[in-house]
């Protein structure tokens, strides 16, 4: 240990320490190639009103911790990270787990985006999803997933696993299902794991028509006020009035027409 001299300095060796407290709990001192400060009991503290790690040139923030204000940290002396009142300040993206992402794209809208075939999960836990316009509490919902999976579009009360609620639009009505050129659009009705039935659009070379099936040998009805008034049959018969028809035609009760025709 050197004292005095050329600006009083008091000057240590290599791995020569400075020695505090009676268990020798706080040590200070340089192995020849790294800097230590060694503290082994309690807190270390560092009483300051303003906090600033700088690199050893003095010319590049590393952290910045304000009394009352924020603690700021950076990467070649640019802050990306900044606490405020409320939370934090993110500059630039964020990257967590195996390169899962929260990034701002080139437009300054929000990504999330999972690594390379992974999935994205949200969980509510006990409570609900909800997808707003904009802000917390009170702004409109958009979409709802509640607590038994029902889907809501439009309304915050889904009844059933897919709820849609909005007006119509014209040529598309107030929900819309679209495919491709020269194939088929619908709806597939299944039950016990089993296709039941479909309400297609058919847009091909074989031209363009709305089909109804029901499979399987099964009828098809057509109902008001929840009473069977038409039944197609899975042979072909169509009833009215009946629902099993033994011709292929099948009235019951009487009929009014303009003309009959015969053949």
């Amino acid at each position: 240990i050197q004292m005095g001299g050329s600006g009083n300095n008091i000057t240590f060796a290599d791995n020569n320490k400075a020695i505090f407290g009676d268990g020798d709990d706080l040590q200070i001192y340089h192995s020849g190639t790294h800097s230590w400060i060694t503290n082994s009991t309690g807190y270390l503290h560092i009483n300051a009103a303003n906090i600033e790690l700088k690199n050893a040139a003095d010319n590049e923030t590393m952290l910045l911790a304000t009394q009352n204000g924020a603690v700021k940290l950076s990467y070649d002396n640019s802050v990306k990270l900044a606490t405020t009142s409320t939370g934090i300040d993110v500059t630039g993206n964020i990257i967590f787990g195996d390169n899962h992402a929260i990034v701002s794209d080139g437009n300054d809208n929000l990504v999330i985006e999972s690594s390379s075939s992974e999935d994205i999960i949200i969980k509510a836990g006990s409570g609900v999803i909800e997808f707003r316009d904009a802000g917390e509490s009170g702004s409109p919902i958009q979409m709802k997933i509640d607590t038994d999976g029902n889907v809501g579009i439009g309304t915050s009360g889904p009844q059933t696993k897919l709820h849609v609620n909005g007006s119509w639009v014209s040529s598309y009505g107030t929900l819309s299902i679209e495919g491709p050129l020269n194939g088929l659009t619908g709806i597939g009705i299944r039950g016990n794991s089993t296709y039941q039935g479909s309400l297609i659009w058919r847009d091909g070379s074989s031209g363009n028509y709305l089909e109804l099936t029901s499979f399987n040998s099964n009828p098809l009805y057509l109902k008001t006020d929840n009473i069977e008034r038409i039944a197609i049959t899975g042979t072909g018969n169509v009833g009215i009035g009946t629902t099993s028809p033994a011709h292929k035609l099948e009235v019951a009760g009487t009929t009014k027409a303009e003309q009959y025709l015969l053949d």
